[in-house]
């Protein structure tokens, strides 16, 4: 699987970042922006993806979002 979503995001040239902290995730008119200590990112979506994948964990803030959010477990 890691393989595979190596090679998905190479091909898209999309920017991944692995082992970060991620301090903040917050809406900015149509877009996000994503805040790592110093570092800041702006895109239009975003992949929240969390370990313990094992067990379904909804976290709470999950109600408080748009219901045009696309919200998914890995199970599904």
């Amino acid at each position: 699987m890691a393989d595979y979503l190596g090679a998905h995001a190479a091909r898209l040239d999309l920017p991944v970042g692995t082992g970060v902290r991620v301090d903040r995730l917050a809406r900015r008119g149509e877009r996000f922006r994503v805040t790592a200590g110093e570092r800041g990112r702006d895109a239009g979506n975003g992949v929240v993806a969390m370990a313990t994948y094992q067990r379904p964990c909804v976290p709470a803030s999950a109600g408080e979002l748009a219901p045009e959010i696309v919200q998914l477990l890995s199970v599904e």
